[in-house]
């Protein structure tokens, strides 16, 4: 018989040290303290978590308040570029996506995702318009997605007002994406790109 639980834990222990390991990446680029959202891993549309009259969304925080994102974090085994591309209605990519976009939005962010497809690789995901008003450069290599460009159906887990997970249909237009090597994304661009007030 499948654990179920046992799976769960695991997905989530494995959830949290990528967290970990996406704050140390941007402590490392930016010069500034990261550190993971107080109970996150659940996406509640109805708000993020909220403390001391302050609301946080996504999966880290920076502690300078002029950082641009809100960050989502997945480190996970179901992703596929032949299934986004094939049919992103039902890819978990897209999922991801909405959940990154509709947390962003909440907090009057824009959305950056780090995904981990393989052992290896960090890759980092945003807006096809965030790209090209402040990262495009021509030597960097990445993929431009656009799968979103029109509205799309699929199935979504939201928490109700009671707490308890249900699956929902949605149906919406999501940002058109860049998805970029972490690694290329370094070495081409500045840290203080990712800010809103740049010293200097």
């Amino acid at each position: 018989m499948t654990d179920w639980s046992s799976i769960g834990r695991r997905s989530k222990r494995r959830g949290k040290t990528y967290e970990r390991r996406c704050a140390k990446i941007l402590m490392d680029f930016t010069s500034t303290n990261f550190r993971s959202t107080p109970a996150s891993g659940g996406f509640n549309k109805q708000g993020g978590v909220v403390i001391r009259e302050e609301l946080f969304c996504g999966d880290l925080i920076c502690d300078n308040p002029d950082f641009r994102y809100c960050i989502e974090a997945k480190n996970r085994e179901d992703f596929s570029f032949v299934a986004l591309l094939k049919n992103p209605s039902t890819a978990s990519f897209t999922k991801w996506w909405y959940q990154c976009v509709m947390d962003a939005r909440l907090v009057k962010l824009k959305p950056l995702m780090f995904f981990k497809p393989n052992n290896r690789d960090d890759f980092v995901v945003m807006t096809l318009g965030e790209w090209d008003r402040y990262y495009a450069h021509e030597d960097c290599s990445y993929f431009e997605i656009n799968c979103y460009n029109k509205p799309l159906t699929f199935t979504v887990e939201e928490k109700n007002s009671k707490g308890k997970k249900v699956k929902k249909e949605i149906t919406k237009k999501l940002p058109s994406v860049v998805m970029v090597d972490w690694k290329q994304f370094v070495r081409y661009h500045k840290p203080e790109q990712m800010f809103y007030n740049p010293v200097g």
